[in-house]
C-alpha cells in the first residue's frame, strides 16, 4: 500500500482551447468591439457590433449557391 506522502502527482499545464476568428463586422466593417450575442437557431455563435449596432452570425455557412452548368432533371 501506497501512502500519500509517497505519490507524486504531476500538476497539469492548463490549455485553453479556443477558435480564433476574423471577425468583421458584415454592415460598418469594423473588426473590434463586439458583444457575444446568443445564437441562432441552428445554433452558430451570434455576435452584436458596439459600433453600429447590427447582429450577425460569422460561422454561419452560406447557402449554397446552384452551379450555372448544373443540368436539372424536370
Amino acid at each position: 500500500m501506497v501512502s500519500p506522502q509517497n505519490t507524486y502527482l504531476p500538476k497539469r499545464k492548463r490549455v485553453l482551447m479556443t477558435k480564433s476568428y476574423h471577425i468583421q463586422c458584415p454592415k460598418c466593417n469594423k473588426n473590434h468591439s463586439f458583444y457575444r450575442y446568443g445564437k441562432d437557431p441552428d445554433r452558430y455563435q451570434k455576435y452584436l457590433c458596439r459600433t453600429c449596432q447590427h447582429q450577425f452570425a460569422p460561422e454561419r455557412p452560406r447557402a449554397r449557391e446552384e452551379h450555372p452548368l448544373t443540368i436539372r432533371k424536370i
